[in-house]
């Protein structure tokens, strides 16, 4: 993806995976779904950047959609 140490991101409903295969590629797919499901919650791309840069700038990388989509992955690997 190019994109610093990033190996998904989701715009909207694009998800977008480092090519590199990787044994953690199905968590990353399963979190960045999770942040498409926080997506059709808001009213469109630009709110949901908008919340999302507001999270992060308020919380860092522990801001609560990124914590919610950890665990949701995690949740999804263990059952």
């Amino acid at each position: 993806m190019g994109i610093g140490e990033a190996t998904g991101m989701c715009l909207g409903y694009a998800v977008f995976l480092d090519r590199e295969p990787s044994d953690s590629r199905d968590i990353v797919l399963l979190h960045e779904l999770r942040h498409v499901y926080q997506f059709e919650g808001t009213d469109g791309l630009a709110s949901f950047i908008r919340i999302y840069l507001e999270q992060l700038s308020e919380y860092g990388y522990l801001m609560p959609w990124e914590v919610d989509a950890r665990d949701s992955a995690s949740l999804c690997i263990r059952a």
